[in-house]
């Protein structure tokens, strides 16, 4: 019996600590609570097992005053969660994390027969030539899709693009001048050529309906829009051609312009990559392989300027050799390659190299970087 009392006597400071413990944390107020969730990593599966505890954490965590504090504490620069890639091969997955996100990439499964457009601000941007209409006949749809939300709106395409093909050769970029394409107004922008024109429509979230088509004339000869993602930065729409050059489109003014790229990628168009680098600015990335080289350049008033040139085998993951341009992050400053050793997140500015995990052996032409912090309610 004394055992058994001396036991208990030992034990019982232990559970009362732990059960007052308990209750401390509990009786902390909302702005303490917060304070210490603000603490997690960005990841968004980090912030969801909290919010899942109790409807208490639930209200913090998907606050939009907790969100915007959270977003300020890690930079603004939202994480890279995984990529969405172009092969619409039956089977394969579309979307691929970055590390191991049991708790939603579940919610990241799409069709394979949507071919995506555009990919920023944790929206994702389809073209569906597949959908079936209430008259027999199938229609092109744009489908604008929130994987973190689980939400999709689908868009109707402009009245006069519904004798367009099967959208094959159709470009398009998500507008947000907000910032955010899910917490203000946007704008979604479609492109095609046909003959010596350029039609461009502009669809409104607030109007809920597109623009009138707008022409332009001045695309060089054999000038096409690539398949390759806009970069978008402000009010302007970029948008690569054949022939190296890049087709600008600003919003505002309704204005367009057609801008060389560099010089000294003449001949590496194939392999010549334009981006949104920190700050808004314009860049492009050239990769020469009979050099083994890469080369920075951001554009300026006067014109492009190169910013450094680095032999590819100075990167530090030994032979890469040969390497192909795959697609750049919107915020961050990196870029994905493809070499025979696997594929790649190069930083541009600390030239840090970091393995994907990413079959590279699967065909793949452009992949898109898929960024996004925690959702709010």
């Amino acid at each position: 019996m004394s055992d058994v009392v001396s036991h208990r006597t030992q034990t019982s400071p232990t559970t009362t600590a732990a059960a007052r413990a308990a209750t401390t944390f509990g009786d902390l107020s909302d702005d303490l609570h917060a304070d210490i969730f603000l603490r997690s990593p960005p990841q968004p599966h980090w912030l969801l097992p909290i919010s899942q505890v109790c409807r208490r954490w639930h209200r913090l965590v998907t606050s939009w005053d907790f969100l915007r504090s959270f977003r300020a504490r890690h930079g603004g620069t939202p994480p890279l969660i995984g990529v969405f890639h172009d092969n619409c091969q039956e089977g394969l997955h579309r979307f691929i994390p970055t590390a191991a996100m049991p708790a939603t990439v579940g919610a990241f499964h799409c069709r394979t027969s949507w071919r995506i457009l555009d990919c920023r601000h944790g929206r994702v941007l389809f073209l569906d030539a597949h959908a079936a209409a209430r008259d027999g006949w199938r229609r092109l749809v744009l489908i604008l899709w929130d994987p973190m939300a689980g939400s999709c709106q689908g868009i109707p395409m402009p009245p006069a693009w519904t004798v367009y093909d099967n959208g094959g050769s159709i470009t398009g970029a998500m507008v947000c001048p907000g910032g955010d394409c899910r917490y203000s107004p946007f704008k979604v922008v479609l492109m095609i050529r046909r003959a010596a024109r350029l039609l461009v429509s502009v669809y409104s979230s607030v109007a809920s309906e597109w623009s009138e088509v707008i022409s332009y004339q001045g695309l060089p000869r054999w000038a096409d829009p690539l398949m390759d993602p806009c970069v978008v930065t402000g009010s302007t729409v970029y948008q690569p051609l054949l022939g190296h050059q890049t087709l600008s489109f600003d919003l505002e003014t309704k204005s367009f312009a057609v801008i060389p790229h560099p010089p000294a990628t003449k001949w590496l168009h194939q392999h010549v990559r334009i981006l949104r680098l920190d700050g808004g600015v314009l860049g492009a990335v050239a990769v020469d392989n009979v050099e083994f080289s890469m080369a920075l350049w951001v554009r300026e008033d006067a014109g492009w300027v190169q910013q450094w040139t680095v032999q590819v085998n100075m990167l530090g993951k030994g032979e890469l050799r040969h390497v192909k341009l795959l697609g750049a992050c919107e915020n961050g400053n990196f870029i994905l390659l493809w070499t025979r050793l696997g594929i790649f997140m190069l930083h541009l500015q600390s030239m840090e190299l970091k393995e994907m995990p990413i079959d590279h052996t699967m065909t793949v032409g452009t992949l898109y970087p898929y960024q996004s912090f925690a959702r709010g309610k």
